[in-house]
């Protein structure tokens, strides 16, 4: 079985990039959490130069290995869409939700099969639908 990091080598291999330190900190940091971690989260994490670490993320997420979200303020964050986030099943899948805490701030990915089915004119092409619900998460949940 693969480590980590021994799987964060192969990915960049298989999209013929190079295993360079921001890449592999960049995937090392999302890969060790289950939601998107915010741009600003992930500056203070990674020491490297900030217009370094903006090319990385747009290599990254013209490559769907990065997947970008925008939360309640209109901050960036970013989910690893590599491993575990997107089933192989369902890669062209345009649509999913995403889930916005009111509270502690975290947003989650929820699963492909949580969303509404959308409909578009005939004339209308979409490539992409991105939609976050806000409320409360269960960690924040008083039960």
């Amino acid at each position: 079985m693969q480590t980590e990091m021994e799987r964060i080598h192969q990915l960049l291999k298989s999209h013929d990039l190079k295993a360079t330190r921001t890449r592999v900190a960049l995937l090392s940091l999302l890969a060790a959490y289950p939601t998107a971690l915010a741009l600003s989260s992930i500056e203070k994490a990674l020491s490297c130069d900030r217009m370094t670490l903006y090319r990385v993320i747009r290599k990254l997420e013209s490559l769907c290995l990065l997947h970008r979200v925008l939360d309640q303020q209109g901050t960036s964050c970013f989910f690893l869409d590599a491993f575990h986030q997107r089933r192989p099943q369902l890669q062209n899948q345009p649509r999913h939700l995403h889930f916005s805490c009111k509270k502690c701030h975290t947003i989650y990915w929820l699963k492909e099969s949580d969303h509404p089915v959308i409909s578009l004119p005939d004339d209308f092409s979409a490539s992409n639908v991105s939609m976050t619900i806000f409320g409360i998460c269960p960690a924040c949940n008083p039960v």
